[in-house]
């Protein structure tokens, strides 16, 4: 855990988790593409099934409401604090 919060690797986890779900709300779609998101937060992400990806659909999906949930407060809370 020590190495996670030294690389920021909460952070980043935190901002893919938050951005995707934001994509999703905008878009509508249930798979969102993150290629341009750190691909080790996104993995982490998966190993801890917090995000799935399908591979047919090339794209990441929230594994739980709860999660998303979470990221809408989140997200919600950021832009009108």
């Amino acid at each position: 855990m020590g190495a996670d919060i030294k690389d920021n690797l909460h952070v980043e986890r935190e901002r893919c988790i938050i951005e995707i779900d934001k994509k999703r709300c905008d878009t509508g779609r249930f798979y969102i593409e993150a290629a341009h998101m750190p691909q080790h937060a996104l993995f982490m992400l998966k190993q801890d099934e917090i995000l799935g990806y399908d591979y047919s659909y090339s794209g990441y999906f929230i594994t739980h409401d709860i999660y998303e949930e979470w990221a809408l407060r989140k997200n919600y809370f950021a832009q009108f604090s």
